[in-house]
């Protein structure tokens, strides 16, 4: 075998593992499609902002405790760039690459600091995990954990904070 066609396998092996790899990102948004219907509307009035805007990384969504089991249905599993601001209806993720994300108020479930979730691993708490409940297509709901890492260590406490704080709103006014 000759350089050339040394080099012809080397790359029809690497497009080969390009489309297993697209194919298997592809089947898993099959696979989670059943447990999201649809991303919550993001309403034209977001209300007061409680804290933010904050700069930072989308990391990804996950089903609540299964940090390896990432939902990629309704681009939830594509990382990005992202901007959070926690206000008076909810939390909203601003992904310029992606999808916006709004977790509405009465949607939350708590909010914590952890090593890392499905596309990342920090360690010692790296990552704000926003953890809240949706529809599925079938009428029950399910729990997801977000992923963020924001890019301001200061800026991890005050944002668990404001979302804790609006939860607390969210079961006042219920």
């Amino acid at each position: 075998m000759n350089q050339t066609q040394a080099a012809l396998v080397m790359v029809l092996g690497a497009i080969a593992v390009l489309a297993l790899m697209w194919w298997g990102w592809k089947n898993r948004q099959q696979r989670t499609a059943p447990l999201v219907a649809e991303l919550p509307t993001t309403p034209s009035d977001l209300g007061n902002t409680i804290y933010g805007p904050i700069p930072g990384i989308y990391v990804s969504t996950t089903t609540h405790g299964d940090w390896l089991n990432r939902i990629n249905a309704h681009t939830l599993g594509d990382r990005s760039t992202v901007t959070v601001t926690v206000h008076q209806t909810g939390v909203y993720l601003d992904r310029p690459s992606a999808t916006g994300i709004f977790i509405p108020h009465h949607t939350i479930t708590g909010a914590a600091l952890t090593p890392g979730i499905a596309g990342k691993f920090t360690g010692k708490d790296g990552i704000t995990v926003i953890s809240w409940t949706i529809p599925t297509p079938q009428g029950d709901a399910v729990e997801l954990d977000t992923g963020i890492r924001t890019t301001h260590k200061k800026d991890k406490t005050p944002l668990i904070d404001a979302i804790t704080t609006l939860q607390g709103q969210a079961k006042e006014s219920q």
